[in-house]
């Protein structure tokens, strides 16, 4: 299995998966291979390309809480409970925030912040403000939507401020029972214990009867070090922040230099 991330690693762009990794993935996949997408993306905003790739059996979204075999369309999640939703909300909302809130596979944003002028306010760059801007759902009233009883998957929130991110997620953490990590500057992604792209892995290696050491995991950014201790062979794409490839036996080519095709190549 190579478990690989998207965004910085096995996508070319935010909206692009290159033809020559399409092609590597084909070829590894005609020798019983598995190229499992691992992403910090829900289900749905993973590239309709890769869901319908006949040659992906298995995706791993919203950091490990939701696996889908892509042939029955069956689900394994591990979520946040509505209670703990209710907590998240609550306290992070004291600060000036930016929430993304992943249910049932789909990404929920506030409709009131969905503008370039108010997504920049909060940090966020122009590469996550096309990507949720083209993906999210957007409500009208995301704190009665997240009242009214869900389970999320994974919440995403960028700060105004770091000090208010420092301090937020030593409260976090004290709620328990919760993992926060993340994948850009000012932001933290917010995920139920059990549920980190790691667990995921193990999750689905378990099921396949894939052990440890046929495992090659990829990744680009802080939320892909769980998913970089769950393979024998961890990888950083040249790319990567500093904190990841500190945790990778190997340095391999950017994410412009198709990762699938260069893993065959040099690896396998």
């Amino acid at each position: 299995m190579i478990a690989s991330d998207l965004d910085g690693t096995l996508l070319y762009d935010v909206f692009t998966v290159s033809e020559e990794n399409f092609r590597a993935i084909a070829e590894y996949a005609s020798t019983g291979g598995l190229v499992v997408p691992t992403s910090g993306r829900c289900f749905h905003e993973i590239l309709p390309e890769l869901r319908e790739c006949e040659n992906i059996k298995y995706c791993i979204s919203s950091n490990g809480a939701v696996i889908t075999d892509l042939t029955t369309g069956e689900k394994d999640r591990v979520c946040i409970s509505p209670a703990l939703v209710l907590k998240i909300m609550e306290l992070t909302s004291e600060y000036e925030v930016h929430h993304t809130i992943h249910h049932r596979d789909s990404g929920y944003i506030d409709a009131q912040k969905d503008t370039w002028e108010r997504a920049s306010y909060y940090n966020l760059n122009i590469y996550y403000y096309e990507h949720y801007h083209k993906w999210c759902h957007k409500c009208e009233d995301l704190d009665a939507f997240c009242k009214s009883g869900i389970e999320a998957e994974m919440i995403s929130v960028f700060f105004r401020k770091q000090a208010e991110l420092d301090e937020c997620v030593k409260r976090l953490n004290a709620l328990g029972g919760l993992v926060v990590t993340s994948s850009a500057d000012f932001n933290i992604e917010i995920i139920a214990v059990g549920a980190s792209k790691g667990d995921g892995v193990r999750r689905l290696a378990k099921k396949l009867g894939i052990s440890k050491d046929e495992i090659i995991g990829v990744g680009d950014s802080r939320n892909d070090i769980a998913l970089l201790e769950a393979a024998g062979l961890p990888l950083a794409v040249s790319n990567a922040a500093d904190v990841l490839k500190e945790k990778a036996a190997k340095v391999i080519c950017s994410n412009k230099e198709h990762i699938i095709k260069y893993i065959l190549e040099n690896i396998l």
